[in-house]
């Protein structure tokens, strides 16, 4: 309260007789020039003292107690007489006045009557708001400029509904006149936190021409100490501020990357504008309070893992974490921790955290990619392997068969020579069939995905119009059921539903009339798509080999004609879509088959 030197000296020089003064927790605050005559002591050699004798004191609103009072350089106890100081009946410090002269002249007048006086006399203008901020004191400089507006300053008025009535009266210009914000957002407004108010100096200009000086301090009581200085114009690098406290504190609040300053246990003191933004905390730095729990949900176990590895000069602690925001999206921050120390032991954790999703979001693609390619070649290692047997043995029949043409063409026996050429034709006829798959294959299994909004429903009523004629001869009966949409590539998509009708279609048991069931189930951020049908089924040891190109169950393609390379297709195309496709090795009526798909696919 008495901490500002202008207003002890003000409160000082209004004594005629030695004083000096004292705040509320019995700290020397100033004294008047009788004081110095009396004794010879200088204010540097007494401002901050802590004067013990009278910190032990309880004194009343209208008290008055003699004391013996040790002051330096003097010897013996000075016998002095002590009484609070009051402002409006509220005690604002002590004042101090040696005993022979409180006898003599036992209080020439009321302590509120000198302290009023004082502050009215300051060549400046006053605020003082206790720690509810409610005003306290106001001189007449303040009272009068603002009374010049309409806004009444009285003892007990609100400190927000004060300065809000001020902008809305013209008191700082015409832009503000009829402003409709409520005081309860007004309040919100950062510079009404008492963090970003103390010893913060703002220059104004008026709205009748006067450039207003605006300082503001915070005591250790919590109450608000204002002075209101007219000024000259100032210059453009007066009003810019300077790299004071308060402009750093101002460039942390308002850095893109994410600040928090947390004690040991994870309480947070401080955290700037986007985190708190980020985290839905609007308000917090006006005296919004968090408790350690929050924290500790917001970074689980890796503000544990940075407490133990501070070290005092040690590097950085980094690490990456996917967090939550308010409105329920994720971004990728990666922290950079500081420790806060006292000498050896850490007192606290101040991290910057960047926003690393699209970085991140590179790097999974990168990841899966390179995953992606190690697949491919696996695949085609086998695949080229698989392609390899299957081309030989055409090819042998027609090198066995033309041999055996030209040594009966040799021996002039022709008998047989018709035989041999249709084996060869066969054998001819077969290697196109197998290039001709080969090339489809290629086609559609190494396609580059060109991702849409697909509707399955959609997908699966094609692939059942491409294949009437086969549903037709097998009298096929089909359910459909509702299907979601997905992100992915609908040719793709209808080529995966196609093969699994089919299937479904062809494998069917001899005079049982084919049912396929086509429905999808939701697995949060996955689909299952289901093909299943009451044919033949699958012998579950077979599970994994059904998937694998011109890996064929039944050797007799008069039966069931193929290649095995349909299913080998669907794995391609599931797996280009993020997903897997799998036989239900439990279920007995037939075949099922699920296509885990993800709902959505991001390119």
């Amino acid at each position: 309260m008495l901490s500002h030197s202008i207003i002890a000296n003000a409160l000082a020089a209004a004594f005629a007789e030695p004083v000096f003064l004292a705040t509320l927790d019995g700290r020397y605050a100033g004294e008047n020039e009788a004081f110095r005559a009396r004794f010879g002591l200088g204010e540097e050699e007494l401002r901050g003292r802590i004067l013990p004798e009278l910190f032990a004191e309880s004194l009343a609103p209208d008290g008055m107690i003699p004391l013996e009072i040790s002051l330096p350089r003097i010897a013996g106890a000075v016998k002095m007489v002590v009484k609070p100081l009051l402002s409006r009946k509220v005690a604002i410090g002590y004042y101090a006045r040696l005993e022979e002269d409180a006898l003599r002249e036992p209080m020439l007048e009321d302590a509120a009557a000198v302290a009023e006086r004082a502050i009215e006399a300051l060549p400046f203008g006053l605020t003082l708001w206790d720690a509810g901020d409610k005003l306290v004191v106001a001189n007449r400089q303040v009272i009068d400029r603002y009374a010049t507006y309409g806004v009444a300053l009285r003892p007990g008025a609100d400190r927000v509904e004060f300065v809000l009535s001020a902008v809305r009266s013209g008191l700082f210009g015409q832009k503000y006149v009829g402003l409709t914000i409520p005081a309860q957002e007004f309040s919100k407004r950062r510079w009404f936190s008492r963090p970003f108010i103390s010893g913060a100096s703002t220059i104004e200009r008026m709205a009748d021409g006067d450039w207003m000086k605006i300082t503001s301090h915070v005591c250790e009581s919590g109450f608000i100490v204002s002075f209101y200085e007219v000024v000259d114009e100032p210059k453009q690098s007066h009003i810019t501020p300077g790299p004071t406290a308060e402009y750093f504190l101002t460039l942390l609040r308002y850095l893109p990357d994410f600040v928090v300053h947390m004690d040991l246990d994870g309480k947070p003191e401080f955290i700037n504008a986007p985190f708190a933004e980020a985290l839905g905390l609007e308000g917090w730095d006006s005296g919004r309070s968090l408790s350690a729990e929050f924290f500790a949900d917001t970074f689980g176990t890796s503000l544990r893992d940075v407490v133990h590895n501070l070290k005092v000069d040690g590097p950085p602690v980094k690490f990456d974490q996917r967090l939550r925001k308010a409105d329920n999206t994720f971004v990728w921050l990666r922290w950079s921790a500081h420790g806060l120390f006292h000498g050896d032991m850490p007192v606290g954790i101040i991290a910057t955290g960047r926003n690393i999703t699209v970085e991140y979001s590179q790097q999974q693609e990168l990841k899966h990619q390179s995953e992606e390619l190690a697949k491919k070649n696996k695949s085609l290692e086998q695949f080229a392997a698989v392609v390899s047997h299957d081309l030989k043995a055409p090819l042998r029949h027609i090198s066995v068969f033309s041999d055996m043409i030209v040594e009966e063409s040799a021996s002039g026996n022709l008998a047989d020579v018709q035989v041999y050429a249709q084996q060869v034709r066969n054998s001819a006829q077969r290697m196109d069939r197998v290039i001709r798959r080969l090339l489809e294959y290629s086609q559609i299994a190494y396609k580059i995905a060109a991702f849409s909004r697909v509707n399955l429903a959609d997908i699966a009523i094609q692939a059942i119009q491409n294949l009437e004629s086969q549903i037709d001869e097998a009298k096929a009966e089909l359910l459909l059921s509702k299907l979601p949409s997905i992100n992915g590539d609908p040719d793709l998509m209808r080529h995966l539903m196609q093969n699994l009708i089919a299937n479904a279609v062809k494998y069917r048991r001899k005079g049982v009339t084919p049912r396929v069931r086509i429905y999808a189930t939701d697995k949060g951020a996955m689909v299952n798509l289901v093909v299943e049908d009451n044919g033949i089924g699958v012998d579950p040891k077979f599970a994994d080999r059904i998937f694998t190109a011109f890996q064929r169950l039944h050797s007799d393609d008069k039966i069931y004609e193929g290649f095995g390379i349909g299913l080998a297709l669907c794995r391609q195309i599931a797996e280009s879509h993020r997903g897997v496709i799998e036989l239900d090795s439990t279920y007995r009526g037939g075949a099922r088959f699920i296509v885990r798909l993800p709902q959505d696919l991001n390119h």
